[in-house]
């Protein structure tokens, strides 16, 4: 079963603002325990929301929107995909994210969409 953890974004991450020196110490100290558990598919850390843009849809029209974005507790400041066994492990990880002040989200893939293998219902690319 593969879940993302998400770290929420603050006002200090989404301004740009480095992590304590540390609370980077103890996410690097996690990391590493993920990759010796062997559970880690991905790591991801994201770009302030000034730097970021969204498309927004209403009826079937495109808006770009360039940020920074209000309410940065709402966005994502990084995440980690892993691979493991169960719910209750997944939770059991997330529960460790040495977080000080903040949030994490929990959510399960349903299905893994890559690698595409292409055959006579698709039109490869190109």
């Amino acid at each position: 079963m593969r879940f993302m953890i998400i770290v929420k974004a603050s006002a200090a991450s989404d301004d740009g603002e480095p992590a304590d020196g540390d609370v980077l110490v103890e996410m690097m100290k996690f990391h590493d325990s993920l990759m010796r558990a062997g559970v880690v598919r991905c790591v991801e850390a994201l770009e302030p929301s000034s730097r970021g843009v969204r498309v927004q849809y209403a009826a079937g029209q495109r808006t770009i929107i360039c940020g920074p974005f209000p309410t940065p507790q709402e966005l994502i400041a990084g995440f980690w995909i892993i691979e493991v066994s169960s719910r209750e492990q997944a939770v059991e990880w997330a529960c460790r994210v040495p977080l000080v002040d903040g949030r994490v989200e929990l959510r399960e893939a349903v299905f893994q969409i890559l690698p595409i293998t292409y055959d006579d219902r698709f039109e490869r690319p190109g």
